[in-house]
């Protein structure tokens, strides 16, 4: 068994999609970096069954383009050790890339396995709500074909149990959504069972909804027309804004009590300042300094859009405020992505 342990782009928001005006999809693309708003981050770790390689194996690579040694230079590969230049890799399967030419690098493939596998451990565990996967468009149509879907928390028998979804047919180069509405899990595991098989896997996305669509939102305050919704609506051109006050705040409550592991805040296009040095919140009091820090906003660059690490914290509320005099708070979008927390009928405090 060959192990990565890899440094990969991203937990961050967020497949971007385009209509009259830039939007934020309502959905986290927890691993794939996609579009210009990402952010990225470190640490998820990918393995896969084995690792199948290209040399000369017309099974593996059938664009007739051999001129390039892909065994020379500095790309080596241990059991011990992860190099990114190795075609195949588990890698590849989460670089964000949907290119489906096995011998451009952008897909994962293990050896002819009994049972083969591939896996990604998200690091936290989330609400997955979809995950799609993307065919290998060069040969090969049918590898893909009864490849069930596992998501949850236990390493157990390399990670597969609770099977969430099984694979049917998948054209030359297409992707496939399968979603979910019950499932949560630290770790999603492809794997092909009861065959000796090649698991090749082009790009595979898998997505936790942001529980902050779902709540009730309230700030300090409103300028004009500017109101705490503005946060929710997936718009980039849109964005809440405060009068100048002391100690502005944005809320919103979730209604249940959640573990939160990651917030997300997108920045104003324009006049960004208004965020720096904005302080993230998470608990269960209306008085704000009653919750735990989750992180503070030391700058945000314009339109940019950063992921902060909320360990777990459990909560109903989701605040982010600016401590002091004369100040104005202002953000475009926010998200809230965990998972309800086992008891949410505990007392919520209204202090």
């Amino acid at each position: 068994m060959v192990h990565f342990n890899l440094t990969l782009y991203n937990f961050v928001s967020i497949s971007c999609v385009r209509t009259q005006a830039p939007r934020i999809s309502r959905s986290w693309l927890i691993l794939s970096q996609t579009c210009e708003f990402s952010e990225s981050l470190t640490g998820v770790s990918v393995v896969q069954s084995s690792l199948g390689h290209s040399q000369g194996d017309a099974e593996h690579a059938v664009d007739g383009n051999r001129d390039a040694n892909y065994g020379k230079g500095s790309c080596t590969h241990t059991k011990a050790e992860f190099n990114p230049c190795d075609l195949g890799a588990a890698q590849n399967a989460v670089d964000g890339n949907r290119q489906s030419s096995y011998a451009l690098g952008s897909c994962s493939v293990t050896n002819g396995d009994m049972n083969p596998w591939w896996r990604v451990d998200l690091l936290d565990v989330y609400r997955v709500t979809r995950v799609s996967i993307t065919n290998r468009g060069d040969c090969c149509e049918k590898r893909i074909e009864g490849i069930q879907i596992r998501i949850g928390n236990s390493l157990e028998n390399n990670g597969n149990n609770n099977e969430a979804a099984i694979v049917g047919p998948i054209p030359l180069g297409n992707t496939k959504i399968f979603e979910f509405k019950h499932v949560k899990g630290r770790y999603v595991n492809l794997i092909v069972p009861g065959r000796n098989e090649y698991l090749t896997l082009c790009e595979v996305e898998v997505y936790s909804e942001n529980a902050a669509l779902w709540g009730k939102t309230s700030q300090s305050s409103n300028y004009l027309q500017s109101g705490p919704e503005l946060a929710l609506d997936g718009l980039l051109t849109s964005w809440t804004h405060t009068n100048t006050e002391t100690n502005p705040w944005w809320r919103v409550d979730l209604l249940k009590v959640y573990r939160v592991n990651r917030v997300t805040i997108t920045n104003r296009p324009g006049n960004g300042l208004r965020i720096n040095g904005a302080v993230i919140r998470i608990g269960n009091f209306l008085d704000i300094y009653k919750n735990r820090i989750c992180a503070v906003i030391s700058t945000l660059a314009d339109g940019a859009t950063a992921t902060f690490s909320c360990g777990g914290m459990e909560g109903r509320y989701m605040i982010v405020h600016i401590p002091g005099d004369q100040k104005i708070l202002s953000l475009s979008e926010a998200g809230v992505y965990g998972y309800l927390a086992g008891n949410s009928k505990k007392c919520l405090v209204k202090t």
